[in-house]
């Protein structure tokens, strides 16, 4: 009888222990997984971010060639410095290589335009057409445009870029004896090409001086702190309202871009 007992409390003993390290088991097999999905689910947002930073990042690399590959044009030179009788045959010399310079390295998305420093006439990548008409194209007014050629101007600034709700504008000059030569490139954000649904995470805050913020639609502010500390190539993650904040800055401006993960943290564990 004795035995008998016994050997029912060794198999109840051994049924428990057994019960206990397979629910041991599955429990921690479900945090692994739950674990790995969240480690693969972040892996996958990190290279998101990363794709939607080198996107604006290559934007103003473009820009900056474009603008380079201008300057070196013989025949901005010659306009640059024709005298009033040969002003409106180079204007037309120069208007054209814009436009063959143009289709020949497909730089599809992308608005040139140059002028000369106070001069109503602007000549495009396809025509030739006056300020007060291309103007509102991009969404300025003359009065608008004129500052930001006097802030480039006068404080000798290498260029400008300006944030738009629309697109992102380059301004830069090149400077000769008597004159100056605007050199404007302008690109649509939706060659971007991210999805709405992506945007929305996604956002660009800025703090410098060479960079205006003209967006109307949740302008984002107040990067100092994070720029003084924050290195170029570095993710950085923190904590925002419960969700994982991807940032990082960009190496040409003082701009932080940030990525709110839409998964909330209690939810991923």
């Amino acid at each position: 009888m004795k035995k008998h007992r016994y050997l029912h409390k060794m198999i109840l003993t051994y049924s428990c222990i057994t019960y206990c390290f397979v629910l041991a088991v599955l429990l921690f097999s479900i945090i692994y997984i739950q674990l790995k999905n969240v480690s693969i689910i972040r892996q996958q947002e990190e290279t998101l971010f990363l794709n939607h930073v080198s996107s604006y990042e290559h934007l103003y690399e473009d820009m900056f060639n474009i603008s380079n590959d201008i300057q070196q044009m013989n025949s901005l030179d010659l306009f640059a410095l024709s005298d009033s009788k040969n002003y409106y045959s180079n204007m037309t010399i120069l208007q054209k290589e814009l436009s063959k310079y143009s289709q020949q390295y497909q730089r599809n998305g992308y608005g040139i335009m140059v002028h000369l420093l106070n001069d109503s006439k602007m000549i495009t990548e396809t025509s030739t057409i006056d300020k007060k008409y291309y103007l509102p194209t991009l969404g300025f007014k003359s009065s608008q445009y004129g500052e930001f050629l006097n802030e480039l101007i006068r404080y000798n600034k290498k260029d400008l870029l300006l944030f738009t709700d629309e697109r992102l504008i380059y301004i830069k000059n090149k400077n000769y004896l008597d004159q100056d030569v605007i050199i404007m490139i302008n690109c649509p954000f939706n060659r971007l090409s991210l999805p709405k649904d992506e945007q929305k995470d996604f956002s660009v805050s800025i703090d410098d001086s060479k960079v205006k913020d003209l967006r109307t639609k949740n302008p984002e502010t107040g990067t100092a702190g994070l720029l003084n500390n924050y290195t170029y190539g570095t993710i950085y993650k923190n904590k925002l309202d419960n969700h994982l904040n991807l940032q990082t800055v960009s190496k040409y401006y003082g701009i932080v871009y940030s990525y709110l993960s839409p998964t909330p943290l209690y939810s991923s564990l």
